[in-house]
């Protein structure tokens, strides 16, 4: 509340940017699914026998890339405003989110 209140430069600006921010969303079935079908496929550094010796002194980042996955925030409300929980929690557990 002291925040809000105070007017803060840095809270106000921060404020903005996670509200004006796109959220998105991935339930844990599609992560499971994702990690399980296709760890091998996303992190190079897994698909490469003896990466360590290979690319020795390279860093071993293993980014595992969900942004095509991840659903917007707002479609998945949308389906909760207009067609209920129990579509919801059916597309959850299809791992369609």
């Amino acid at each position: 509340e002291h925040l809000i209140a105070s007017g803060s430069p840095v809270f106000d600006d921060t404020y903005d940017l996670i509200h004006a921010a796109e959220w998105f969303i991935l339930s844990a079935r599609k992560a499971d699914k994702l990690v399980r079908e296709k760890l091998y496929e996303r992190v190079f550094a897994l698909r490469v026998r003896g990466f360590a010796r290979v690319f020795r002194g390279a860093e071993l980042d293993m980014h595992f890339s969900l942004g095509s996955d991840l659903a917007p925030l707002h479609d998945f409300l949308s389906v909760l405003k207009h067609e209920g929980q129990a579509k919801v929690v059916t597309l959850l557990e299809r791992g369609v989110y």
